[in-house]
């Protein structure tokens, strides 16, 4: 019997190495507090990275600034619309123009803890502060933010508790403390949304735990790492696997330390707990199947 399966990643009847690191740039300035990868319409790729006074862009090696005298305590989350990257951060909402690599901030827009694409829309949650409610811009700009018009709203969740995220797609997940819930497309212009909870019994017990690949979403519950199929099949994936180990090594009140990344090639999906050494929980989504890792890090993306 397999008990622990420890700086390795699952594969098809085997277990493949996780390899030394290698240096790809120079250091940040600050803590790295969250980043991600997008791609212009013109091919041109960028690593964004956010720290507590900058949001940087990765080039030739070299981490650029792109936004600087910022004041940042949380999380840096990003979503691409068109040829543009909205970033949130519990402060002011910027934007990253992926056509002349240029950032700014998104005037108008509602502060947030997280942001996403929904159809022709950008969700952010927590705007301006008010932990119950999701808000959407206009239909088809990013920029547009003025509930009424051009189809831009909110929405008030009297149930459920805190907004904890979102993750978009074809149509919305709304992670709650004490729900989950599904934002999905009318076609009417004064009410594009309809708001559909799915169930109470699964939560969300981490912000920082939520992440999505493709129509299929993770996060950390209180009763374990789940997971959600096209926005309705949920089902539990750390069951009498990690679950109990998981709870051990990091105490609930730690959960927000968590950082997640996707590596879409070997269908793979972590939660890093930072530390020295720290460790990664690596599950395989289609071999359902789960390694971990122990080293020193501070962030993942």
């Amino acid at each position: 019997v397999l008990l622990e399966a420890k700086n390795v990643y699952a594969g098809v009847d085997t277990y493949r190495p996780i390899k030394a690191f290698s240096s790809v740039s120079n250091a940040l300035d600050a803590e790295f507090l969250g980043g991600g990868s997008f791609i212009s319409s013109t091919g041109t790729a960028y690593l964004l990275a956010g720290t507590a006074n900058k949001l940087e862009s990765l080039g030739s090696g070299t981490w650029s600034d792109k936004l600087t005298a910022l004041s940042i305590t949380d999380r840096w989350k990003f979503a691409q619309f068109g040829n543009f990257v909205v970033c949130v951060n519990g402060d002011a909402t910027q934007e990253f123009d992926l056509s002349g690599g240029t950032a700014s901030a998104l005037t108008g827009a509602p502060e947030g803890i997280d942001v996403a694409v929904v159809g022709q829309f950008v969700v952010i949650a927590q705007p301006d502060g008010n932990r119950l409610k999701v808000a959407w811009s206009a239909v088809d700009d990013h920029t547009g933010w003025t509930i009424g018009t051009n189809s831009a709203g909110d929405n008030i969740f009297h149930d459920g508790g805190e907004v904890m995220g979102v993750v978009g797609g074809e149509f919305g997940v709304v992670f709650q403390r004490f729900a989950i819930t599904r934002m999905n497309l009318t076609g009417d212009a004064s009410a594009p949304f309809v708001f559909d909870q799915l169930t109470r019994n699964y939560g969300c017990a981490s912000k920082a735990s939520i992440v999505s690949a493709g129509n299929t979403a993770f996060w950390l519950s209180d009763r374990g790492f789940m997971g959600i199929d096209d926005g309705q099949d949920m089902r539990p994936i750390g069951t009498e696997k990690v679950d109990r180990a998981f709870a051990r090594a990091l105490p609930t009140d730690d959960n927000e330390r968590i950082f997640t990344a996707v590596d879409p090639s070997n269908k793979l999906v972590m939660w890093g707990i930072p530390g020295t050494p720290g460790s990664i929980w690596i599950y395989n989504w289609e071999l359902q199947r789960w390694t971990t890792a122990e080293f020193s890090f501070s962030g993942i993306m």
